[in-house]
């Protein structure tokens, strides 16, 4: 240390007794010693308080790396019971890439996919957690619905096969059943499936919905609705019941009662075009063109070939009294089919059945 005096800088004189200069008080503020030239032990203690400190800040990031997956986890999953399934995405993402042996982490981050309608994603995810739990059906069943709505249906099979060898009187495995008797239009036996699926565990999630999807291709029109309802008492949000149960009420001529749940649908099933179709053709029930203008449009970005939606378009514009956008949607509405009637032609007469002998 240093201090002016009489205009010339001097050394100043350590304070206190003489006895502290070769204290440890001494030692430690070696910057401040004022009368002792540098000691051996200056460097040693410079070189072990800066190891010291990179310990410290070493030992601090690792705790805070440590902790970081465990952050990650929770806030996913209560993102996820929220129903955030983007920000449990965020979350667990960068997980998936450390824990590839971890199952829940791959059940819950392929849910998260499917209820994004993000299905290569998800078939991804719930592959790895099949892989890492074989015999696990609920895993299994949601890969095959990841796998349906792809249209993989060599994938489907397998997965299918896979689920009746592990659980086959499981609900999972009757919910897949009666899927593959509905796909092929045999509905009576579609519906014992679900009955037995039901049975095996009332609360399963889509099977009164699939109940109530067989009952109203039979027309059974009660009954749909008391499936439909048993659902959503289940499921709120649920976009397979909420759609089928707008279509009953429009069928039982209740477009008023159809439209909570088609809003409802859409909600739960954005990329669903039908959904936003029907939306639109209740609209129009109700006399609400101006309202079916935006479900419509939405329906025909979502497929520019939607033949049905440019026609209920121009029904909407017609109503307006806008007859030049009607007009214009009426043709566009019939050069879709006559383009579509065409390629069915043409794929009718490449056909072997109607080849000649």
């Amino acid at each position: 240390m240093w201090e002016v005096k009489s205009g010339k800088f001097r050394r100043a004189r350590p304070r206190g007794p003489p006895g502290c200069r070769r204290s440890a008080e001494g030692r430690i503020l070696f910057f401040e010693i004022a009368e002792h030239r540098r000691t051996r032990v200056t460097r040693p203690f410079l070189l072990f308080v800066w190891a010291a400190a990179l310990l410290c800040g070493g030992a601090a990031l690792w705790g805070q790396a440590k902790r970081m997956p465990e952050r990650n986890w929770r806030e996913g999953l209560r993102a996820f019971h929220a129903g955030h399934f983007a920000a449990a995405i965020a979350a667990w993402r960068p997980l998936a890439r450390r824990e590839k042996n971890d199952f829940r982490l791959a059940e819950l981050l392929g849910l998260s996919y499917f209820a994004r309608d993000q299905y290569p994603a998800a078939a991804h995810f719930l592959a790895r957690a099949a892989r890492l739990e074989p015999r696990n059906a609920r895993v299994l069943y949601m890969l095959g619905q990841a796998d349906l709505r792809q249209g993989k249906m060599p994938a489907l099979v397998a997965v299918f096969a896979r689920l009746m060898r592990a659980a086959p009187h499981s609900a999972e495995a009757h919910m897949m059943m009666g899927m593959a008797y509905d796909r092929g239009q045999r509905e009576p036996q579609a519906l014992a499936e679900y009955r037995a699926a039901e049975r095996a565990n009332p609360n399963f999630p889509g099977v009164h919905a699939g109940l109530g999807l067989i009952e109203w291709k039979l027309d059974h029109l009660a009954a749909a609705r008391r499936e439909l309802h048993a659902e959503l008492h289940l499921y709120p949000h649920d976009y397979s019941a909420n759609y089928l149960l707008g279509r009953v009420e429009i069928r039982q001529g209740n477009p008023a009662r159809a439209l909570p749940h088609l809003q409802a649908a859409v909600q739960a099933g954005p990329a669903s075009r039908m959904a936003w179709l029907e939306l639109g053709r209740v609209e129009l029930l109700l006399r609400h063109p101006r309202r079916a203008l935006r479900p419509l449009r939405h329906a025909i970005r979502l497929k520019p070939d939607f033949a049905r939606a440019h026609f209920l378009l121009s029904t909407a514009y017609q109503q307006l009294g806008q007859p030049a956008r009607a007009r214009r949607q009426r043709r566009l509405a019939a050069l879709i089919h006559s383009r579509r009637a065409a390629r069915f032609a043409a794929l009718q007469r490449r056909s072997p059945a109607h080849a000649k002998p």
